[in-house]
């Protein structure tokens, strides 16, 4: 289910109470193992999680004087929320998804604003960590200028030989 706009106010519980989880979900790894935490996280809380993708340039081809360009990257949209059913398949949670294009952290704030989840779950992939936490990374962002509670996962470890 695709929603470009955020839940109102009256959808911040479920009806039957329950509370609300907020990831953000990509491609990368790293989001991948920060979905299968959420779940594990919205199961252990008995709480709703919705996963939210922004569209980035990242979900475009590299060459935009493609004759399908934009079907590309809505084609790429489509396989991103696949991928995250897929996750979440036979798994023993409610669960949403949205997306929404723009800034990912202003997006992601303001859904969690507007479900008025308990935190935000997102991944990081430690690939210049160090450099992207003090150049606007998206955890690093929703830490500097988001009131509620963020939990950054890291990307699964690699085993020796892999």
């Amino acid at each position: 289910m695709r929603d470009q706009q955020a839940a109102p106010k009256s959808q911040r519980l479920e009806a039957d109470g329950r509370a609300r989880l907020l990831v953000g979900y990509d491609r990368h790894i790293a989001s991948h193992h920060a979905l299968r935490i959420a779940a594990q996280l919205a199961s252990s809380l008995d709480a709703h999680l919705t996963v939210m993708h922004v569209v980035n340039l990242d979900d475009y081809p590299i060459d935009p004087d493609r004759a399908d360009w934009e079907e590309a990257a809505e084609e790429q949209i489509d396989l991103e929320e696949q991928d995250a059913k897929r996750l979440l398949e036979g798994l023993s949670v409610r669960w949403s998804y949205q997306t929404a294009r723009g800034d990912t952290a202003g997006q992601l704030a303001k859904m969690a604003s507007d479900l008025d989840a308990i935190f935000i779950i997102v991944g990081a992939s430690g690939k210049n960590l160090v450099r992207r936490l003090g150049h606007g990374s998206v955890p690093q962002a929703l830490l500097r200028h988001q009131r509620k509670p963020v939990l950054v996962v890291p990307a699964p470890r690699r085993e020796a030989g892999a």
